[in-house]
């Protein structure tokens, strides 16, 4: 069995830290040693799976920062480009430590050139690992827990038990997990004129705080708002465990980032995902290189080019969103986001790779 650190640098959201959190408890569940260094317990303590660590002593969190009293294990993942100080890089040198730089999530080109190419920065015996969604990048992670809940969701075996969604007054439950966007205010009248009564569920934070803003609303958690066939209910944040058992018991997800993409593609519900904001609107580019790989498996088993379309309004890039039949988008979503979901698990468990990998290199 080996023995894994991972980096994580929180800097506003949950994401980077979900990310780091799934992998760490999923290699920790093969065997395998881990301990998270994250410069922000507050983060983790908000979406920490209950009893997480007194279920698994394979797995450490520890908190980083200029005291941390450090001895090196045999791989060390820095995850999205975050810096070690000197004296960790010292200690790594000495343990001759296997360095994985573990990327963000792409569907571009370059991804598949670049992943597991080394790295020569600082001296260290260190790689790129690029997760994706073909089977020449490191895939996604999906834990044979989650993959088995998946399965007997749709097998109709698994009470999710969430009593926060009435299934005898709601035909439709919708989840919103987003950052700032004005375009929830055109979702938001979509949902009010369906003829399916809906209930919309907006975590608080920055999903609430924008939705507040943009409907001159001031819901706190457990209040509701109603627009027409529409139900806005505020919830809690919750943990990242629970949080899957809120996008699989969802009939459409709105999410954002990184962790809770992957998490909704791979439930094979409908969804809708705000990626993070860059400059010179390089995540547009990186929105339609996803888009462009779900064109490719999905083909012409249903209308890709309007959830394309789609998308690209949530995200701010064209007007389809304005007038949208969220009733009709809805049926073309759901065949999409099952063959989608299909495909992601085809390729395989981006942990397994990730664990042959350092295996290989570091013989």
């Amino acid at each position: 069995m080996l023995s894994f650190d991972v980096f994580c640098n929180v800097i506003d959201n949950f994401g980077d830290l979900g990310v780091c959190l799934r992998l760490s408890m999923d290699l920790s569940s093969l065997g395998h040693k881990v301990s998270l260094y994250c410069d922000s317990l507050e983060t983790y303590e908000k979406i920490k799976p209950k009893n997480l660590l007194k279920d698994n002593n394979k797995l450490n969190i520890l908190k980083w920062d200029k005291h941390l009293q450090y001895k090196a294990s045999d791989i060390v993942i820095l995850a999205f480009s975050c810096h070690v100080s000197d004296n960790l890089l010292d200690e790594i040198k000495a343990k001759k430590s296997t360095v994985i730089n573990l990327e963000y999530l792409s569907a571009e080109d370059f991804v598949e050139s670049c992943h597991l190419r080394p790295s020569f920065i600082n001296n260290l015996n260190a790689y790129f690992f690029f997760p994706g969604v073909t089977d020449k990048t490191g895939s996604v992670v999906i834990e044979k827990a989650f993959k088995e809940k998946i399965k007997s969701y749709y097998d109709n075996k698994y009470n999710l038990n969430l009593d926060v969604l009435d299934k005898d007054k709601y035909e439709r439950k919708v989840s919103v997990f987003s950052y700032e966007n004005d375009r929830i205010e055109h979702l938001v009248h979509a949902f009010s004129k369906s003829k399916k009564r809906t209930l919309m569920q907006v975590f608080e934070g920055k999903s609430l705080d924008n939705l507040n803003n943009k409907l001159h609303l001031n819901l706190k958690v457990n209040e509701t708002h109603n627009i027409d066939n529409l139900t806005i209910k505020a919830v809690a944040m919750t943990d990242i465990i629970s949080y899957d058992d809120v996008l699989l018991n969802s009939d459409i997800n709105l999410v954002r980032g990184e962790d809770s993409i992957v998490r909704a593609m791979l439930c094979g519900k409908p969804f809708l995902w705000q990626i993070y904001m860059q400059d010179e609107d390089t995540h547009i580019i990186k929105l339609n290189a996803m888009l462009s790989r779900i064109k490719d498996v999905v083909k012409d088993k249903a209308n890709i080019d309007n959830f394309i379309k789609l998308l690209n309004s949530y995200n701010g890039n064209g007007d389809y969103l304005l007038n949208v039949d969220i009733d009709e988008e809805e049926k073309n979503m759901q065949i999409i986001a099952k063959l989608w979901s299909l495909h992601l698990q085809n390729l395989g468990s981006q942990t397994n790779k990730l664990i042959e990998f350092c295996k290989d290199v570091s013989k």
